[in-house]
């Protein structure tokens, strides 16, 4: 299967997860909704780095040197995510 495929299978399953959640919370739980698209969004990054790195890769690297790049780039997108969603 091309990388690009499975890139994108692996995306799509974070997206998922953090619209699963957020609607979740929101809609079950009446958590504000900032609060939910941040925690939907952690759980998003958890995922997509297990596909990123376990299936699309298949790295070899230590998640030592892997993760925190991973996390620094990843909350720089959560601050873009609440920038649209709280506009």
């Amino acid at each position: 299967m091309a990388i690009a495929i499975r890139y994108l299978i692996g995306g799509a399953a974070a997206t998922m997860a953090h619209i699963s959640i957020l609607m979740l919370l929101v809609e079950l739980f009446n958590i504000d909704p900032s609060i939910s698209t941040s925690i939907g969004f952690c759980i998003a990054v958890v995922v997509n780095y297990n596909f990123q790195y376990h299936w699309t890769f298949v790295s070899t690297d230590p998640h030592s040197r892997i993760f925190p790049r991973y996390v620094i780039v990843t909350f720089v997108m959560l601050g873009v995510n609440l920038t649209i969603f709280l506009m």
